[in-house]
């Protein structure tokens, strides 16, 4: 059984093309998988809550899970009006933030993750070879937030 996690949308507006590009993507790795006889298993996230969705559904004045749920829906349509297969997992941040916690919480402990000013942020440089799979370089000093320990470290 081959598992493959596909990070998902933030559902704070309609999708886009940089939404579907994975899962077109990821759904001919799938079918050619399953063509080799391959079971397969694919899990997609829905980012379900995030100060986007917030300040959208602020300025609509209606609920995030509103927002949320259309937006959901609407990219669900996509992959059915492209023929994706849908995935057989969609984890919604909402249903899995305790989980989440437990995560970001061990990666601090194991000094992968570090609290900036009550953000967390992974420390790419804890990896020794962090970015070989994607044959990319930790950046250096291009992005200018004094929050970070380095360019390429992000926001958990």
């Amino acid at each position: 059984m081959k598992n493959i996690y596909v990070c998902g949308p933030t559902v704070y507006s309609s999708p886009h093309i940089g939404n579907l590009r994975p899962m077109i993507t990821f759904d001919v790795y799938r079918r050619a998988l399953a063509h080799s006889g391959e079971k397969v298993s694919l899990i997609n996230n829905i980012t379900d809550i995030d100060d986007k969705i917030i300040s959208v559904a602020l300025k609509k004045k209606v609920s995030e899970e509103s927002i949320a749920k259309k937006y959901e829906e609407e990219y669900l349509e996509l992959l059915d009006k492209f023929n994706i297969i849908r995935p057989e997992h969609m984890p919604k941040v909402v249903e899995n933030i305790s989980d989440s916690i437990k995560v970001i919480e061990k990666l601090i402990e194991t000094k992968h993750a570090y609290i900036a000013k009550g953000d967390v942020y992974f420390d790419v440089r804890s990896i020794k070879d962090y970015g070989k799979l994607s044959n990319r370089s930790v950046p250096e000093d291009n992005e200018k937030n004094l929050l970070k320990k380095n360019p390429g470290d992000f926001a958990l």
